[in-house]
């Protein structure tokens, strides 16, 4: 396997305000693919975190992605997150609510399936507990 790719990142080193445009080629598994796509990330707000990217890949066929997302932060324990993702046409979304502090836990509420296709009604409740073990 082998790929190459190039991009402009403009302003370099920015993770909030940035935009770039990527091109990748290469061979993976035996097949040769090319890879096209802008993203952006803008912050209007110190609490307000907006996305966005396009990607074209032919592997195999031609595929194309649209996600764009966005962040809420309330205060630093309490968020709210959106994705919409369009992969070939397909559209899925999904809303959550994040709980953080309370010695490292997390907790999530989060309407729609994150990693479905299409959009799939549904509603998850996730808990993230950090563990520690000493010997």
């Amino acid at each position: 396997d082998r790929s190459y790719s190039v991009s402009v990142e403009r302003p370099r080193g920015n993770p909030y305000n940035n935009w770039d445009v990527r091109y990748g080629w290469g061979t993976v598994g035996g097949s040769k693919f090319q890879s096209f796509g802008p993203s952006f990330n803008y912050r209007p707000r110190p609490n307000l975190q907006i996305g966005g990217s396009f990607q074209y890949l032919d592997r195999d066929g031609k595929s194309t992605q649209t996600v764009v997302s966005g962040n809420y932060d309330f205060d630093e324990f309490r968020a709210v997150a959106a994705r919409f993702v369009q992969r070939d046409g397909d559209l899925s979304f999904y809303l959550a609510f994040r709980q953080s502090g309370n010695a490292g836990n997390e907790y999530f509420l989060i309407l729609g399936e994150p990693n479905a296709a299409t959009f799939r009604p549904s509603v998850i409740f996730k808990a993230v507990v950090p563990l520690e073990f000493r010997f």
